[in-house]
Order: structure tokens, then sequence, then C-alpha cells
């Protein structure tokens, strides 16, 4: 089912009287189970960015950096991605 468009009234009248309420509610769970899931990596990811941004350059354990490629030197760890995610919550976790 495309949930994408507008309904209109008769549109879904005419939906639940094909496919039957059933089938109706069972797309609109998995829909609402998809929400739920998409909110929650929302709300780690905001909690991630106000711990990062709450981190001061003279004492913070993690920090961004401007012009990476020519501000670090060889030998430091500079993590991204996923594996900035998980240096942020081992240290959320510890603070």
């Amino acid at each position: 089912m495309d949930f994408s468009r507008q309904w209109t009234e008769f549109a879904l009248n005419a939906e639940v009287e094909h496919f039957g309420t059933a089938r109706i509610a069972k797309a609109h769970n998995a829909l609402m189970a998809r929400v739920a899931d998409l909110e929650e990596a929302i709300r780690t990811d905001a909690a991630r960015y106000r711990w990062l941004r709450s981190q001061n350059w003279n004492d913070g354990v993690l920090g961004v950096v401007v012009n990476p490629k020519t501000s670090v030197k060889l030998g430091h760890d500079c993590p991204s991605h996923d594996r900035l995610d998980a240096a942020i919550d081992a240290e959320m976790v510890s603070a």
C-alpha cells in the first residue's frame, strides 16, 4: 500500500471495503512500529549531538576539528560514523 498519498474519505472507505479493516490495521501497525523505531533513533542522535556540543576544547574527551586534513597529525584518532557514535555512547555512560 502507498502511504505517501492523502486519502479522501471515499477512497479510504473503498479501500476498507476492498481489503478489509484487518489488512489496513496490520499495515497501520507496521507503519507505526517503524515510526516508533525512527523516533528512538532520532532521540539517540539528538542526545549524542547535545553531549558532543557540551564538550569544551580544553577539557573534553571528544571534540570537533575544523579542516582535519591539515589540523590533525598522523597517529591521532578521529572517529567518525559508527565509531564516533560508539565513542560518544561510551563517554556518555561513563559520565
